[in-house]
């Protein structure tokens, strides 16, 4: 999973997926496609321009309003660390 240490506003950029959903990302991050929805969340492909990888990004809307919602979230997150797969970016 990447970090990032300081982001500024200017540094971001919105992009609006099909649903019309939005997502507040780094600029140096290009948009290529929505992947797909689930019950938490929208995943986008995106462009990682600082190292020419390509990145997945889900986006889960009020991931802590709810207590149960929040701490299964926290588990895929924790789970998701510990894999070794060229399709889960670490």
């Amino acid at each position: 999973m990447s970090t990032f240490n300081s982001l500024s506003p200017s540094s971001m950029h919105e992009v609006r997926v099909p649903g019309n959903a939005a997502f507040t990302i780094d600029s140096h991050f290009t948009f290529i496609r929505s992947i797909g929805s689930g019950a938490y969340g929208v995943v986008i492909s995106a462009l990682n321009s600082h190292n020419n990888e390509k990145v997945a990004i889900k986006k889960i809307p009020k991931a802590f309003q709810d207590e149960i919602d929040a701490k299964r979230i926290l588990r895929e997150i924790k789970l998701l660390r510990c894999m070794n797969h060229e399709n889960v970016i670490r």
